[in-house]
């Protein structure tokens, strides 16, 4: 399984959608295109099924889906709603094209993705005449992709960076954009048609990005093309830098679309959250600097990771009223943060070197990422909204995705403490966080 959207920490009602959809598309393969081409099951595609299941919203379209038993499926086509048919050979053509990508990147002329591509070229053919029945441009799709393929052959740069990374982008948005767009076509509805088209474009653009970012390595170990190595006198940091504000916008984008769908708030909210959590995952710095290597600063110490444990203990425990109080709050603090910090050190990079020492609270207007749900509201859904205003993305810290995933994520870290949420929430300076920050973090919530 690839793609950008798995599942992150979902409730049950979201998770149970995501699973109708994803053993939908799964089983819909299976029955259309054979048991093998299920290899290729796509996230972003299962991605397009729930956006599509959403808009259709009936729950009779998945009678015959039985999540989890991979060997059953539906015993005629008839039982199969349209949208999952559409999803399925979406995914076909899709993974086809990943695999032929995949052949024109290799250093050898006889390799597994020819192979691969030998024996699905007739299931490839089947999907593409069915697609091409539901009105769908394959002829465009085409063209974009050997445009795109004519385009890294090239390798053209431009001065202005953000200019660079949208002319190679640009192809994967068509494709995404007319896929997204004509999944809907049977509504008749310009607008919904036009949200549709503008959320697949968006996508597709933050889909090349963090490839890009994911393969670098790789990419530069085997000699294949990446958008960051055409810059390669050019400080990493910065690069990345207009990289993630420029994902982060297509984000903004793709939330006000999805705004805008004639769907129920609760799966609105599940896209969104989904989105922002997966897509960050993605691109918080750790990750990236993991990847692009040497472009953020060195890791803290085991010593420097002390000191901030110990400072934040302080800052919380003057606010205590009562001297036995405020020692105890101390004590236990700062035996419990320098645990944390000490043996779960991603809790503290990921405050010290978010977004490149980005204050998202403080000043939300300096980094240039949107509003504050962008960078820091939609961790803890809202929790921070006393530091950077009501950005409308949800109620207490309590009721967000963060904590919940802090706690899953660490059992250490279960009873979600205050400087904790706060920390991850603010993406700043700890200082600035402790003497800012107000969270209503919740034991295990």
């Amino acid at each position: 399984m690839f793609g950008l959207l798995k599942h992150k920490k979902l409730n049950e009602e979201e998770y149970s959608d995501f699973r109708l959809n994803y053993c939908g598309t799964c089983k819909t393969i299976g029955k259309l295109y054979g048991h093998k081409e299920r290899v290729l099951l796509n996230f972003d595609v299962v991605f397009l099924s729930e956006l599509l299941a959403a808009v259709n919203n009936r729950k009779e379209d998945f009678n015959y889906i039985k999540p989890y038993t991979c060997l059953t499926l539906p015993k005629k086509d008839e039982q199969i709603p349209q949208f999952l048919k559409y999803a399925a050979s979406v995914n076909i053509l899709l993974g086809h094209y990943k695999i032929i990508d995949n052949v024109h990147d290799s250093k050898h002329k006889y390799n597994i993705w020819s192979l691969m591509q030998y024996f699905g070229n007739s299931n490839f053919k089947k999907a593409e005449k069915y697609l091409a029945k539901q009105n769908l441009p394959i002829e465009f799709i085409d063209n974009e992709i050997q445009e795109q393929f004519k385009r890294e052959k090239q390798k053209i740069s431009f001065a202005n960076y953000q200019d660079t990374f949208r002319y190679y982008c640009n192809q994967t948005a068509k494709i995404t954009g007319v896929v997204f767009e004509h999944g809907v076509a049977s509504f008749n509805d310009q607008q919904l048609s036009k949200s549709f088209s503008e959320i697949g474009t968006n996508f597709g653009e933050m889909v090349y990005l963090i490839d890009a970012i994911d393969d670098y390595e790789k990419d530069k170990k085997n000699g294949k093309f990446n958008f960051f190595l055409l810059h390669h006198t050019v400080d990493k940091t910065k690069l990345i830098e207009k990289v993630t504000k420029y994902i982060y916008e297509c984000l903004e984008k793709t939330k006000s679309c999805i705004n805008a769908l004639p769907i129920k708030e609760s799966k609105k909210r599940a896209f969104i959250n989904s989105l922002y959590l997966n897509v960050t995952s993605k691109i918080s710095p750790e990750k990236s600097c993991l990847t692009l290597k040497h472009c953020a600063q060195k890791s803290l110490s085991v010593k420097e990771r002390y000191q901030l444990a110990i400072l934040a203990s302080k800052k919380i425990a003057l606010n205590k009223k009562g001297v036995v109080l405020q020692y105890s709050s101390f004590a236990f603090l700062a035996v419990s943060l320098i645990l944390l910090f000490i043996f779960f050190p991603h809790l503290v990079y990921s405050a010290s070197d978010s977004a490149h020492k980005t204050d998202c609270c403080n000043d939300c207007g300096k980094i240039n990422y949107g509003p504050c749900g962008s960078c820091c509201g939609f961790f803890c859904d809202g929790c921070i909204s006393k530091c950077c205003g009501s950005d409308g993305s949800g109620g207490a810290c309590s009721s967000g995705h963060f904590c919940r995933d802090m706690a899953d994520e660490n059992p250490a870290a279960a009873f979600c403490l205050t400087i904790l949420c706060c920390v991850w929430c603010k993406g700043g300076g700890l200082g600035d966080c402790l003497s800012n920050c107000s969270c209503n973090c919740e034991k295990g919530s």
